[in-house]
């Protein structure tokens, strides 16, 4: 593994700012080393999480304001046009423009100045959840066809891939996430996938990624699935689901084994946030430690294979709330990176050594 997790921050989803410059400025202030572009839904509906990833997909339209898919001659020529630019890997089909994400748009225009964070961190909501929110004419779930479910792994995939090469531009690690909060519903009748099924679309989508590709949950699921797909990274709320995740002890093990990221989301994307300390939060991650080395998978690997991050997404908060729960990411991050220095290195070497380089990025970025 050439990227060192090492208790490095990452955000999940949006941030509850309407113009892009100041959501940069915020991250950029605190994450340098390894940004994240932000979504936006409170500046135009075309940043939801579902909507933002929509241009483009074949037969999409729209009436009084809500985008559908409708079946017809229209919709089979653009199925036709978007699987030629799959078999091409014509990343172009899979553009994602400033109007359906301006904090993406922002953060590509930022570089140029000579710096050069360590990785750089971008987002695609996953298969599943995706294909349950668009629906078609008749308000079916397109998950529920066939032909439209596999379209949407091919589309989905494209949207990656254009992204990560265009964030290489900003760093050359990128690490992609999927965000499947469906995911929770996984083996009800609401999400009608086989597991196999259901790991075939991860790693369809997957497959776009030439960085690190990985899958976010931010409820109790199935972890099984995702474990099993080619994700590189897990995220998943620590927060509130430590629990769930304990009984894949054993997928788990595998995953941890053959150098799996685990991003903890111990962070609450909330309220809790506001009685929440650095020190609270990090003793938690200790017991998490704790109770995943009980189960015999091997404490020296998660230590070093490990990251933070909020519980979930920020978009839905206020800004006083969402800065300070940036504010706790960043110092979580660091308690961490103090609590297990870098192979080679004292707390204190290792923290001055973080702080440089953060202040390196920040006096090249401001």
């Amino acid at each position: 593994m050439t990227f060192e997790p090492a208790w490095q921050a990452i955000l999940l989803n949006g941030l509850p700012y309407s113009e892009a410059e100041a959501a940069i400025e915020a991250i950029m202030e605190r994450f340098a080393v390894l940004p994240s572009w932000p979504q936006l839904p409170r500046r135009s509906p075309l940043e939801n999480m579902y909507t933002l990833y929509s241009e483009g997909f074949p037969g999409l339209r729209e009436d009084a304001g809500s985008a559908f898919v409708e079946h017809g001659a229209i919709l089979s020529r653009e199925l036709g046009a978007l699987h030629l630019a799959y078999l091409d890997d014509d990343l172009e089909y899979g553009k994602i423009s400033p109007s359906h994400a301006m904090g993406l748009e922002a953060l590509l225009l930022r570089q140029g100045d000579g710096t050069r964070p360590v990785a750089v961190k971008g987002e695609v909501t996953g298969p599943v959840s995706w294909s349950l929110t668009m629906l078609d004419e008749q308000r079916r779930p397109i998950l529920y066809d066939r032909v439209l479910e596999g379209a949407t792994a091919q589309h989905l995939r494209l949207k990656a891939a254009w992204q990560d090469r265009a964030l290489r531009h900003v760093a050359a690690e990128t690490i992609i996430i999927l965000n499947e909060p469906y995911m929770a519903s996984f083996g009800s009748s609401f999400v009608p996938l086989t597991r196999e099924r259901a790991i075939s679309l991860f790693n369809e989508v997957l497959a776009g990624v030439r960085g690190i590709g990985g899958v976010h949950c931010c409820g109790a699921t199935d972890w099984s699935v995702i474990l099993a797909t080619s994700a590189r990274l897990v995220s998943w709320d620590a927060y509130d689901y430590m629990g769930p995740l304990l009984s894949y002890a054993e997928p788990l093990a595998a995953f941890v084994e053959r150098g799996g990221i685990l991003c903890w989301g111990m962070v609450p994307a909330g309220l809790p946030a506001t009685w929440e300390s650095v020190e609270s939060l990090a003793d938690r991650i200790e017991q998490g430690l704790d109770a995943l080395a009980a189960t015999g998978i091997d404490r020296g690997r998660l230590v070093r294979q490990s990251m933070v991050s909020p519980s979930c997404g920020l978009g839905g908060l206020d800004v006083d709330l969402a800065t300070h729960i940036l504010d706790l990411t960043r110092d979580l991050s660091h308690e961490m990176q103090q609590r297990y220095p870098l192979p080679g290195q004292t707390a204190e070497a290792n923290d001055a050594s973080s702080g440089a380089t953060s202040a390196a990025q920040d006096g090249g970025t401001n």
